[in-house]
């Protein structure tokens, strides 16, 4: 996240992000560009009995809600923490896809992914050829897939828009970070994602200071309170960049029994 510049792609495993490497950490729009130029390949193991999952699905989500184009999650449900059963060999192959410089093959895995249905991936690699120098049939390519994403997601974005505008309780939080999850960057995602911003803009600043004292009271282990802080950002402050973090707190604390 420092030196985004000397990184062609990184699989980050078995692990969290530190808060000094969080993307709100980063305000000079050059480095921020840069990497968001990374792919990362977050490999993971759901049964790894040393660290929480729930910490790579963390580090997943900060990526993902703060644009960074290419992000994957590679599990594998059996692997535990041994680094030799872990799916290194696809965390590679896709990254390796990635970062082609071959328009036609990045065509190609777009529209592979596509219709694989991993949507944020296809759209990354569209982003990537965006930036690039293509020829006319590249071009024509290309249109042609933004075309198919728009014709696919543009009921769904007018919706979400619709509801987010409104805003009358957090019914709709769900569904924006699903759409956002696979159609973040797609043209029709503009506008939905200009009317979340509006609400975040509120939601933010008090929601830090919650998500503050939870962390402080989980450190003093006074469990009941620091969920409490939480569960508040959920009901009140959930277009925060808080929210999926805390919402998988309370999750995991409701299926352990605390």
């Amino acid at each position: 996240m420092n030196y985004p510049e000397l990184v062609d792609g990184a699989f980050p495993i078995a692990g969290g992000m530190i808060i000094q490497a969080e993307p709100t950490a980063y305000d000079k729009e050059d480095l921020r560009a840069q990497q968001r130029e990374i792919p990362f390949a977050i490999v993971y193991a759901p049964n790894d009995p040393v660290v929480q999952y729930s910490m790579s699905t963390a580090a997943f989500n900060s990526l993902m809600d703060n644009g960074f184009p290419m992000v994957r999650l590679v599990d594998d449900t059996q692997a535990g923490h041994m680094f030799a059963n872990l799916p290194i060999d696809r965390a590679i192959q896709w990254l390796e896809t990635m970062t082609s410089d071959d328009p036609v093959a990045l065509l190609k895995s777009a529209n592979e992914l596509w219709h694989a249905d991993k949507k944020h991936n296809a759209l990354g690699i569209a982003d990537r050829l965006s930036k690039m120098t293509l020829g006319d049939t590249g071009k024509s390519a290309l249109k042609n897939f933004n075309e198919l994403v728009t014709a696919a997601s543009v009921a769904q974005a007018e919706r979400l828009q619709a509801g987010i505008t409104k805003n009358s309780d957090n019914a709709w939080v769900n569904d924006y970070h699903a759409f956002m999850s696979g159609y973040a960057f797609a043209n029709s995602a503009a506008p939905v994602a200009a009317a979340y911003q509006k609400i975040a803009a509120e939601h933010q600043k008090p929601a830090d200071k919650l998500f503050g004292e939870a962390r402080g009271l989980f450190q003093q282990q006074k469990q009941e309170e620091a969920y409490a802080r939480c569960q508040e950002i959920v009901d009140k402050y959930y277009a925060s960049t808080h929210y999926k973090t805390v919402t998988t707190w309370l999750k995991n604390r409701k299926k352990d029994g605390e």
